[in-house]
């Protein structure tokens, strides 16, 4: 049986592309969060991520649902 699975990691804006790549050929996708004040930025994982829900904490102070 598998658990929860956790990764964590800082990357540039101009690494996007290729970091959503890689995360959504993983096969998993129940929920992911970004963490980002950046209105583009949420927009471009919201888009992009084929996950269930996504999280972003725009303020950095709890978690808004946005899908």
């Amino acid at each position: 049986m598998c658990g929860t699975i956790l990764q964590v990691f800082r990357c540039e804006r101009t690494e996007f592309d290729a970091v959503m790549q890689s995360i959504n050929a993983t096969g998993y996708g129940l929920a992911l969060g970004v963490g980002t004040r950046i209105d583009e930025t949420i927009g471009f994982v919201v888009d992009n991520a084929n996950v269930r829900d996504v999280y972003a904490s725009r303020n950095i102070v709890g978690a808004v649902l946005l899908n």
